[in-house]
């Protein structure tokens, strides 16, 4: 709930989410295989791996992408630093 002060009353918070996995909600990559990439001051690739927690031969990242009705997804992350190195 947030501090009633601020908004003249409780407000419950529902979901939270981090900026790729928020990016890549919001480009509705839902779906095993759905893949966004943002580039910017950065560069993330995000690939919606399904239920099953993925694993890299190629030194990319597991993450959570969101979790929804109790069913947890997950994502395979890859940054332009990692793909530098």
């Amino acid at each position: 709930m947030t501090d009633p002060a601020l908004f003249g009353g409780a407000i419950p918070i529902c979901g939270a989410a981090g900026d790729q996995q928020a990016a890549t909600i919001g480009q509705a990559c839902l779906r095993l295989g759905d893949t966004k990439a943002t580039f910017g001051t950065g560069a993330f690739v995000l690939a919606n791996a399904g239920p099953v927690i993925p694993r890299s031969g190629h030194r990319l990242l597991s993450t959570v992408l969101h979790q929804l009705g109790g069913v947890r997804h997950y994502a395979l992350e890859g940054r332009s630093s990692w793909l530098a190195a």
